[in-house]
């Protein structure tokens, strides 16, 4: 196995961290895959995932369950494997590890090894919500720190944890607004871990008449600077956009629109404030002029992003 190109200190902190070497394991296809790191598997001609993360320490699995025989190439260099039976590399040295299969040239994949890791969530969070940030780090190394991040100022501890003997330990934060977060193990520190929050948005429309009122509300109201009021075109099964609406410093819009037909609207952030992400309202319905009923609905929902 080639090593990527590392800093001194990268080195020096794995050295300490881990052993030396790391041994390879066949076995057939299915067998138990390792305690602590990452599979890939080859379906086919490809890698899946194509990319992994581990720690120091950890191992990756590759899996053949092709018909055909593939080779793991490049800065990891482990050699082929056979068709059902399964590869282990453990990797010691912090870096970026790119391979590919001399067999099948179109199947690339790579491994990032880090010191400590650390995961949040992938899609975005509502205000208010409690989240989870997933840490790992080499076995037996005492109590891991959460960092929060903001720009101009000194990353804030805003939690510790102690690790299990898996090496692992899990953070729980309020996600009132959008963070960034890492974990600190002595002088070893994560990358960025993001939580993305997402405002909730809230609708309402009544017909009076030709006349149709809408006002949505957005929250918190900083999170968000114009909204997309849409309406959904069976046609093109999709919503399109009707008007672009400023948000009022008290987070709310409001429009009035003439027109008799019936509406399925929503709206969605248009232009969030900077980093906030996304999302949409619940679809509200206004039945057409003249429909028997009360005479249009109103209501609202939070939207997924």
């Amino acid at each position: 196995m080639r090593a990527p190109r590392a800093t001194a200190l990268a080195l020096a902190a794995a050295a300490a961290l881990a052993a030396a070497s790391g041994a390879a394991a066949t076995g057939p296809h299915g067998a138990a895959a390792p305690a602590d790191g990452a599979v890939v598997d080859m379906p086919g001609r490809q890698f899946a995932p194509s990319n992994v993360t581990v720690v120091v320490g950890q191992s990756v699995t590759w899996r053949n369950g092709d018909s055909a025989a593939h080779d793991i190439s490049g800065d990891i260099d482990a050699g082929r494997v056979p068709p059902g039976a399964s590869l282990t590399r453990r990797f010691d040295v912090p870096g970026h590890y790119a391979y590919f299969c001399r067999v099948h040239r179109s199947m690339r994949g790579s491994v990032d090894v880090v010191a400590v890791d650390l995961r949040g969530p992938e899609d975005p969070v509502r205000p208010g919500d409690r989240v989870e940030l997933d840490a790992v780090a080499p076995h037996g190394s005492g109590v891991l720190r959460l960092e929060r991040l903001r720009e101009g100022a000194a990353p804030e501890v805003v939690a510790e944890a102690a690790l299990d003997g898996e090496g692992r330990a899990r953070f729980v934060v309020g996600a009132d607004e959008p963070g960034r977060y890492r974990a600190r193990l002595g002088e070893l520190v994560s990358r960025v871990a993001a939580v993305r929050v997402a405002p909730r948005l809230r609708l309402e429309a009544s017909r009076h008449g030709r006349s149709v009122r809408v006002r949505a509300t957005v929250e918190p109201a900083a999170a968000a600077r114009e909204l997309s009021l849409r309406d959904y075109v069976r046609e093109r099964f999709d919503y399109l956009p009707l008007r672009r609406l400023k948000v009022r410093a008290d987070g709310t819009v409001a429009v009035r629109l003439r027109t008799a037909r019936r509406l399925r609207l929503r709206v969605e952030v248009a232009d969030a404030a900077p980093g906030w992400s996304r999302s949409a309202s619940a679809p509200v319905v206004v039945l057409r002029l003249g429909d028997r009923g009360r005479g249009g609905s109103g209501g609202g929902g939070h939207g997924g992003h």
